[in-house]
């Protein structure tokens, strides 16, 4: 006799639990691992900045879930309808090391087959693990895996075992542009193997899958397919030991840490845990730390060199002059962008002066050459003149002509806000004093450490600026080089 494991469309659901009559043998195929940057199916040799976590719900329906043959021949369903639910998290202790813990809850039921049927509703196993990235690039990783499976299933109901279970695994991917190839080969180790007594005995097997994952412009839709696949050793060659399923998903972000996630797939062997169609349905909340971190200053200046004083023969008015000096551009001192020159508008207008058009590119220029500025906020003021209402408004409309000007030289607009303060000086002061009013500062809020650059955020190219509709396509920061210790 074979097994044969068919499935999945996502739901819950619930059974009328009674008397177990199934075996112990956990035949789920795919599980999910709520990790980083992970494939459909896979662990991925990929981490975040510590303290980030991921935590979701999947739900996933199979039908023909188990079926029995003679033969060749199928004589029933084993487990004809099978929901069930996981619930999972992880956490990155480091970019490096990752922890995960995952639960599943599941209900059976419409068996044919009096004999070996397990209708019912309980626990399946649970599983703790995580994973080890010992080599990284920023295209692409090598690390290693290990999963305990612990026995938290109901007795004989096909959703677990009786004793734990080792799944250790090498990890690896390449990132291409916005596609990621990744594989996984490992094991399942069993410490003592599970006999059926139906021509299915499960001793430890082997575990290889791989999968492509593409990224849409927008960062905001995923596309992944997997190939899974794992092979019994106690009877190698056995169909009823040999399992391999085709599964694809597409993953939308909803909000700024939600996911929601749709698959399916479909079994191409005969073998325990391959489905014949399979679908589920997840969220994942994604909760990834951007830290500050101290950008350095650029050197100091070297010194002048000493003057050089020509003979006096040689001095005079036809001699050409020298160069003006070229602008060094703004500097950053740890909270702020301070600039080489003053930003400087038309008298009560949020007007630029022509002047101060150079001023502004430069602090473009600074920022697309660095992608290590995650946020900086364009901070407007006024000075005394006129009334705090309207000196408010102006030092507002001042900071978004700026932002304005940033954004049409290619800084992307997620990486810019304004705030205008109106007057902080008191007033009565003298014009010298005033002037300080008449200014703009930029103030950097997030910076993005160079370890959460080798995922780093992707801006639009085709965006659109949101005062007249025009194009207005974000230029991706330069990444600065580094190395990885």
């Amino acid at each position: 006799m074979w097994m044969r494991a068919w499935g999945v469309v996502l739901a819950l659901g619930f059974a009328r639990p009674v008397q177990a009559q199934g075996f112990d043998v956990d035949v789920e195929l795919l599980r999910p691992v709520f990790a980083p940057g992970a494939v459909p199916g896979l662990d991925v040799a990929d981490g975040w900045r510590g303290g980030s976590v991921r935590w979701g719900v999947l739900g996933q329906y199979t039908r023909s879930a188990l079926v029995l043959y003679e033969f060749d021949r199928e004589v029933g369903t084993v487990v004809a309808d099978r929901f069930t639910t996981f619930a999972g998290v992880s956490v990155d202790v480091s970019p490096r090391v990752t922890f995960r813990a995952v639960l599943p809850l599941v209900s059976q039921s419409g068996a044919t087959t009096p004999r070996y049927q397990a209708d019912g509703v309980g626990l399946g196993d649970a599983s703790v693990g995580g994973h080890w990235v010992f080599w990284r690039r920023p295209h692409g990783g090598l690390g290693l895996a290990l999963d305990l499976t612990l026995p938290t299933s109901r007795v004989d109901a096909y959703a677990g075992e009786r004793l734990p279970r080792l799944l250790p695994a090498l990890l690896a991917h390449v990132d291409v542009g916005r596609v990621r190839l990744a594989t996984s080969a490992g094991a399942q180790v069993r410490f003592d193997a599970v006999d059926t007594q139906a021509d299915l005995v499960l001793g430890s097997e082997l575990l290889w899958n791989t999968g492509v994952q593409v990224t849409a412009m927008t960062d905001r839709v995923v596309l992944g397919a997997s190939v899974l696949t794992r092979w019994g050793l106690s009877r190698p060659g056995s169909a009823a030991e040999s399992s391999g399923e085709l599964v694809g998903t597409l993953a939308v972000r909803t909000a700024r840490w939600l996911w929601l996630d749709v698959g399916g797939g479909r079994g191409f062997t005969r073998g325990y845990g391959s489905s014949g169609g399979r679908a589920w349905v997840a969220l994942r909340f994604e909760h990834r730390r951007a830290p500050l971190v101290e950008i350095p200053p650029p050197p100091p200046p070297a010194p002048p060199p000493e003057p050089v004083v020509d003979p006096p023969e040689r001095v005079g008015p036809d001699l050409a002059s020298a160069p003006p000096p070229v602008p060094a551009g703004p500097v950053f001192d740890g909270t702020e962008l301070v600039l080489d020159e003053e930003i400087r508008f038309h008298v009560g207008t949020a007007r630029l002066q022509e002047a101060s058009l150079p001023v502004v590119d430069r602090v473009a220029d600074h920022l697309n050459g660095d992608a290590r500025y995650g946020h900086v906020v364009i901070v407007g003021y006024a000075s005394e003149e006129g009334e705090h209402g309207p000196n408010y408004a102006l030092s507002l409309e001042r900071a978004g002509t700026i932002l304005r000007r940033l954004v049409e030289q290619g800084v992307a607009q997620e990486r810019l806000s304004i705030r205008g303060v109106g007057e902080v000086l008191a007033r009565g002061e003298a014009e010298a004093t005033r002037a300080q009013d008449r200014r703009v500062r930029f103030l950097v809020t997030q910076q993005i450490h160079e370890v959460d650059l080798l995922d780093p955020p992707h801006y639009d190219p085709d965006a659109r600026c949101p005062w007249d509709g025009e194009p207005c396509p974000a230029v991706q920061p330069v990444i600065p080089p580094w190395e990885v210790p």
